[in-house]
């Protein structure tokens, strides 16, 4: 699907999630912001269930992207805790001063 098509479908739900297995893994294979719901203007509407990097870094190149779009996430959820340190990493604090959630493994 194209960034288009899928902000006319995004258009059709009162939220749209993100989730599960290494879809936040820019070592694995290109990144592609739609998995970080790029496309979506609403941040509200925005969420993630149990999102995985399964990795141990985010690549400095993909870093400045992923700060861009995950502060941009009302709520975040991770599956592993490594991945709540990679988000940490990348935006310190959470410094836009929204509050955030973080779940690691079960």
């Amino acid at each position: 699907m194209t960034h288009e098509q899928l902000e006319e479908l995004a258009g059709r739900y009162d939220k749209v999630i993100v989730g599960s297995d290494c879809v936040w893994n820019g070592e694995a294979f290109t990144l592609e912001t739609a998995y970080l719901l790029d496309f979506i203007e609403d941040d509200s509407k925005k969420g993630n269930f149990a999102s995985s990097f399964a990795c141990d870094a985010i690549p400095d190149e993909q870093k400045e992207i992923f700060m861009r779009y995950l502060s941009r996430f009302p709520i975040l959820s991770v599956r592993e805790d490594k991945g709540k340190e990679l988000i940490r990493g990348v935006d310190g604090k959470r410094g836009n001063g929204r509050s955030r959630s973080y779940v690691g493994e079960r």
